[in-house]
């Protein structure tokens, strides 16, 4: 009986103990990312866009290899590359959808309250 109340007991512990952790990791991680941020971007050049769509177009552009389509293959060959350019706008070097674009922009007008 003792054994089983001290197991409980730890394993109380543990299950308080381990949010908590994983509370302040994830914590870190953004504070890091906004650090990155306002390193990469700084409040006069982000006080130069005009609105999102002018800070997408402005965003450094990113261009990776993608695996061709069986329809890519089909009409020009099997010794196609594909590439595909598109926006950095987390400055993280890699193409960003139009929602990761739009959570960085609002991220740094909240971070230097225009």
């Amino acid at each position: 009986m003792k054994f089983c109340c001290v197991f409980v007991t730890k394993l109380s512990a543990v299950l308080i103990v381990v949010p908590f952790f994983l509370y302040s990791v994830n914590v870190l991680a953004l504070e890091s990312a906004s650090e990155h941020l306002v390193k990469a971007i700084s409040k006069k050049q982000f006080s130069s866009y005009q609105d999102l769509n002018d800070f997408i177009e402005q965003s450094p552009k990113v261009t990776e290899m993608v695996a061709p389509t069986s329809d890519d293959i089909e009409n020009y060959g099997a010794d196609l590359v594909k590439a595909v350019t598109g926006s950095d706008c987390n400055r993280d070097g890699k193409i960003d959808d139009k929602n990761v674009c739009t959570a960085t922009f609002y991220k740094l007008w909240f971070l230097y309250k225009r």
